[in-house]
């Protein structure tokens, strides 16, 4: 800390309030910044021996921490293991664990994350792809149903139209039953005018008959009504 602030600092009644104020907001910081926290890694080295004592020939300069090693012997404080790469020492139990460090499980889980990030991510797309399915579909079925209401209204006019016709065919069958009795009438007719055609010739025969034998006779009876020998005198 600069020294040449720590009179005035010291000695609040040769400052005024603001500058007192001032005086004391810059202590403060300078004392956050000084106390500011660091962590110490842990990422550990562990020598790898020949034989269970720290003094003992070292056959690997570091296993990382984290390492999954094979246990092959215990005695005292020292634990024989066996590397993935197959070479075999010895390391002090204080450096084993029955579980992955908090950095591997964080690692670890750091990984679980992005991965549950990315199933997130795809979940959302398919969550957005279904939503536009659905927006898709609620849209047919809006269409179905105004095709539905039209497909109703033709029904209805088909229904209509077939009513209609039904009606047109019982009164085209009336119609046709009509004409037949109309058609036996006329032949009816037809049959009582040709009978009183025939009859009215026979009558006009039988009158022409009649009116030659008439005339036959009048011929023959007329001569026989003139007055004999003289002719008109007697008239006069």
């Amino acid at each position: 800390m600069n020294k040449a602030l720590v009179p005035n600092i010291m000695s609040p009644s040769k400052l005024s309030t603001p500058k007192l104020f001032m005086a004391l907001v810059f202590l403060l910081w300078s004392t956050a910044a000084s106390a500011a926290t660091q962590y110490i890694s842990d990422q550990l080295l562990v020598p790898l021996r020949s034989s269970p004592c720290n003094s003992c020939k070292i056959i690997h300069q570091g296993l990382k921490s984290g390492l999954a090693l094979q246990v092959l012997n215990t005695e005292a404080n020292w634990t024989e293991v066996k590397t993935p790469n197959g070479t075999r020492g010895w390391i002090p139990n204080q450096y084993l664990s029955a579980e992955p460090v908090a950095r591997d499980l964080l690692d670890s889980y750091r990984v679980q994350a992005e991965g549950l990030d990315e199933e997130n991510i795809r979940i959302k797309t398919q969550q957005d792809v279904l939503s536009e399915e659905n927006t898709l579909l609620k849209k047919q079925l809006l269409d179905l149903g105004s095709s539905n209401t039209s497909v109703n209204e033709e029904l209805a006019n088909i229904r209509n139209i077939s009513a209609d016709a039904v009606n047109l065919y019982e009164q085209n069958r009336e119609l046709l039953t009509r004409n037949k009795v109309l058609q036996t009438d006329i032949d009816i007719l037809t049959a009582t005018k040709e009978q009183l055609e025939k009859n009215q010739l026979q009558r006009w025969f039988i009158y022409g008959g009649f009116l030659v034998f008439l005339g036959a006779l009048l011929s023959v009876l007329i001569p026989r009504l003139k007055p004999k020998g003289g002719g008109y005198s007697e008239w006069k």
